[in-house]
Parts: structure tokens; sequence; C-alpha cells
């Protein structure tokens, strides 16, 4: 049997979201004999009280509050908890997994990822590669951004790579990127049965290189670099929107799969409203388009800078070089959209 993985904890916010992101799982692979859903909840009973897809196919795990503290060193470090996650279902099914986080959007079936686990890991999309990021920042560590909390986590983030490119070793292990090395986002983490026993190797690794350079997404480089020195990582960012810095995305993903309540409905019609959209009906959006639809109406609508929470190809560094780098990914929907436009859209163009 092929299984899904979902982790719901904390904040009521992110239980929103996984209903959001099962619901889209479900709509794109309605085949659900294939498949289980497992997810260890926090709120196992208002999870399922809430899905308005089959739940036969949909297994809770209640996490108690103190397993919970253990996973997350009393939750100073919350994402340590997806390697304990990944370890705890394993030991309970025995079987390959495609862990999934919450804040995503699936429409495409999946299923064909577990085929792809006899050869290859999976994760989410590539970030940026260690040498990229450490040349990119090299002497203008504190000029980036003008935002301290914005500094602060690229300073992390610097530490962190440097670590990597200078090398790490500890106990047995020995770690150095190399020009090439590539760390890629874990919304997506798939891995096969037979490899549980690395998982030990990057909980190990994420710990250390948060300990040591505090960078709030260790996890995700420890994931990359030890999948890669095992094997080969596949990508899966084609399939689904992981919509991590961009949060609104999920009401407007929710009012496609028609799952948002009335408050929800007109929480986003405030939203929206912000920035000039009247009706969104007016607009023709696929479901695999909703983060690229609140770029738009940021950029567009609001005169805004986007939430950037998709991965760019180049060099992209400032703020305007990003700006083009949405606006040439997200090219085809833009043009879409100003076309639905019914107000005077002779300022607006797409290059």
């Amino acid at each position: 049997m092929n299984y899904f993985m979902y982790m719901e904890f904390g904040e009521k916010r992110f239980l929103s979201e996984t209903i959001t992101s099962i619901t889209s799982l479900v709509q794109a692979m309605p085949d659900t004999e294939k498949y289980y859903i497992v997810v260890l909840a926090t709120h196992p009973k208002e999870l399922k009280e809430n899905l308005t897809v089959p739940l036969d196919h949909i297994i809770t795990h209640e996490i108690l509050q103190n397993v919970l503290n253990e996973w997350t060193e009393n939750e100073t470090y919350f994402y340590q908890a997806k390697v304990k996650a990944i370890q705890y279902f394993m030991d309970l099914y025995a079987s390959d997994v495609i862990f999934i986080d919450s804040d995503t959007v699936i429409y495409r079936d999946l299923l064909g990822l577990f085929d792809e686990l006899s050869d290859h890991f999976i994760m989410n999309f590539q970030c940026r590669g260690v040498h990229e990021l450490l040349e990119m920042v090299e002497g203008q560590e504190e000029a980036l951004y003008s935002d301290e909390k914005i500094n602060l986590r690229y300073r992390q983030r610097i530490k962190c790579f440097s670590m990597l490119y200078e090398g790490i070793s500890y106990n047995q292990y020995t770690y150095k990127a190399t020009k090439d090395s590539k760390i890629c986002n874990s919304g997506v983490i798939g891995i096969a049965y037979r490899h549980r026993k690395i998982l030990n190797e990057v909980e190990k690794l994420v710990l250390y290189l948060y300990h040591h350079s505090d960078y709030g997404a260790s996890e995700e480089v420890a994931f990359s670099v030890v999948f890669q020195k095992y094997g080969t990582l596949m990508l899966c960012d084609d399939m689904l929107t992981h919509y991590y810095e961009c949060k609104e995305t999920r009401l407007v993903a929710g009012l496609l799969m028609d799952i948002l309540a009335a408050d929800e409905r007109d929480q986003l019609t405030q939203l929206i409203g912000k920035y000039g959209v009247r009706d969104i009906s007016q607009y023709d959006i696929h479901i695999s388009e909703c983060s690229a639809f609140m770029d738009y109406v940021r950029i567009y609508k609001g005169k805004q800078e986007a939430y950037f929470g998709k991965r760019f190809e180049g060099k992209c560094y400032t703020s305007e070089e990003k700006l083009k780098a949405m606006e040439r990914i997200n090219k085809r929907c833009f043009r879409k959209w100003i076309r639905n436009e019914m107000t005077d859209t002779r300022s607006i163009s797409v290059k």
C-alpha cells in the first residue's frame, strides 16, 4: 500500500492548512483504494470533523504535548519534528512514505512518485546552491535588506552554508559541500523504508546545524545533504504548490475547491478587496495557479512586492530582479488575468 503522511501540530491555523492540502490531494487522486493518508495530529477529532472527503482511507494518530516537546526540543526548533515524525511512521508501518507539508496544494496525481522511491529520494524544489549563496553575499551580508529580521535569517543561512562548504566532521560523520551541491525545499520528503537508518544521521545533522547556526531551515539542509550522500534526488514541484511564504493562498485554493466556510469567504473577500479585486469569479484560476494569483493581485493590483514562495532560476538577488523573475515565471497567468480585467488595464503590461 502507498502512504502519504502529514503533521498537524500546534496552532489551529495549521489544522485549516492540513484540511486544504488533504482535500486537494484527494481531489487530484480520487481512486482512494490505492493509498492511505496518515496524519500525526494534535487535533485529530477536529480534523476528521471538518474534512469533507471520504475518511475510510485517512488514519490519524494523536500526538500528545509531551511527545511534541520531545520532538521539538520543547518547541525551540519545531522543524526537527519532520525527522521524528517520519521515524515514528516507519516504526509503525514499515513502509515507504511521502511526507507532505500542510501548506501545500496538490494538483496532479502523485502515485507515480512511489515508483521512483526505488531509485531516488524525493524533495519539493531546488533552492539556491551552497556556493551560489556564499558568492552572492560575499562582503555584503549587512546590505541585502533593510529589514533586520530578514538580514538575521540570511546571516544564519550564510553561517550554516559556510560550515558545509568548509566541511563538517563530528562523531563518525563527515560532510563537505561542493560548488555543485544543492539544497532542496522540504515541503515534500519521499523516502523508502529500506533507507530508514539514515534518518538517524539526518536527525543528528539537523541538530548540529541548528545549534551551530540558528538557521531556521536547518532540517531541509540536512535532508538535502544526507540524501545526496546516499543517492539521487528527484524533485516534484511541477505537481503541487507550496505556499509557505503567502498563507493567503490557502483561501484562494479553498475557494477553488469549494471548502471555505462563510467566515473564510468573507475573509478572502476583504483580503483581495484591499487590492481592488471586487469579483474573483471574473478570473479563470486553475488550482495550480492559486499562488500565482496572489502574486498577481499584489504586483499588479496592489502595486506591492510579491511574496517569493517559488524558486527562481538564475541569480536573482535584489527585489527588483526577483520581481522580474516572478513576472517571467507567471507571465502566462498574468496575461490571462489582465485580459479578464473588467477595468481599464492600459497601464498594466507584462513583458
